[in-house]
């Protein structure tokens, strides 16, 4: 058996093929522990819903600026060994709604949600919870649902007078979705650990990010196809501060010589000891992603402390990303701007 900093450092790398936010909110030194037991539910959630709907939603953790997007029309307050509370915004209740009423009666809704559709969610969060406990998590055979708030008005007030850690996840099914928020106590005990490492199954797509710099929402809304956003640097080479960060949104290691090539990048990289979400909880955070170099995750954690070279492919026609906040805004071609690197917009990003 290995030492605890070496199955501490293991589980870390695990969750590197899930998205950053997997992390629940706060500093509970057992934070860890909770997003390998959140990893290791979402693919139980996911059959619970497949077996009702007949086909299987996607629910990804989102940045921690997504719960300013959410409005929701309804929300489920549960009770145990804790007290928990899930909120759902219009779309993803009526996608998740109509995905079962589809199958089971041929009908699709629309418009408010109806006291019988609201009955179908707790349904499926009552399914959920059986199968949890039926696979291990103990503590979910003791929730029940103490109450739910039906209606914009009423499930944002629970919303508001929770005290708890929030997390946000996009739910996506039969091409529809919308936004689902976890509430959870600030200290809870993650019963279900990963039984067995997942980082040998996923891979992950790695890009160059050039130094940090801050957007506010205000500076989002006025930028458009054909913008130049300075970089922070003069050039490529000798640039000080980029990273290499994942497409699940972690830092893995720190850049530096980079050098262009003929179909790409190179950069001598410091590979990290241990991942870390890039840019945290930080909703202004922003950064230039250069090039893609596909790799699976057990790599990295082979890589952890090593100085190694590594080779980024370039797309020629539009090589660069522009990542605010947890997600890519918009694509472009890196430029000269008053003798600076920029990044000039082709294209805007639908958000999802």
């Amino acid at each position: 058996m290995g030492e605890p900093r070496e199955i501490q450092s293991a589980a870390e790398w695990d969750l590197v093929g899930s998205p950053a936010w997997i992390l629940p909110p706060g500093r509970d030194p057992f934070r860890l522990d909770h997003a390998r037991s959140i990893a290791a539910a979402l693919p139980v959630v996911v059959a619970s819903v497949d077996s009702a709907a007949g086909i299987a939603p996607s629910i990804e953790p989102l940045h921690p600026a997504r719960l300013a997007d959410m409005r929701p029309v309804i929300a489920f307050e549960l009770e145990g060994d804790a007290r928990w509370a899930v909120l759902l915004d219009e779309p993803a209740a009526r996608a998740l709604v109509d995905a079962v009423s589809v199958r089971h009666l041929s009908l699709r809704g629309d418009g408010m949600l109806s006291a019988p559709e609201a009955g179908i969610l707790e349904f499926l969060l009552l399914d959920a919870l059986d199968r949890l406990a039926r696979h291990g998590y103990a503590a979910a055979s003791r929730v029940s649902i103490r109450d739910v708030a039906f209606g914009e008005s009423d499930a944002r007030s629970l919303l508001e007078r929770s005290s708890h850690g929030r997390m946000a996840f996009r739910v996506h099914v039969a091409g529809r979705g919308g936004l689902c928020v976890l509430a959870m106590p600030q200290s809870w005990a993650a019963d279900v650990p990963v039984s067995e490492s997942r980082a040998a199954t996923h891979r992950v797509r790695l890009s160059l990010s050039l130094p940090a710099m801050t957007m506010l929402d205000e500076d989002l809304a006025t930028i458009e196809v054909g913008d130049c956003v300075l970089a922070g640097v003069s050039s490529l080479v000798g640039a000080l501060g980029c990273t290499v960060v994942t497409d699940t949104g972690w830092t893995v290691g720190d850049a530096g010589d980079i050098v262009e090539t003929g179909g790409g990048l190179r950069a001598m990289v410091r590979w990290r000891t241990e991942p870390s979400p890039q840019g945290g909880d930080d909703a202004s955070h922003a950064a230039i992603l250069l090039g893609s170099l596909e790799t699976p995750v057990a790599s990295l954690r082979e890589l952890a402390g090593a100085v190694r070279e590594a080779a980024f492919a370039v797309d020629p026609a539009m090589h660069a990303r522009l990542w605010v906040g947890g997600r890519d805004i918009a694509r472009g071609e890196l430029c000269r701007v008053r003798g600076e690197a920029a990044l000039r917009l082709l294209c805007m990003e639908a958000v999802p």
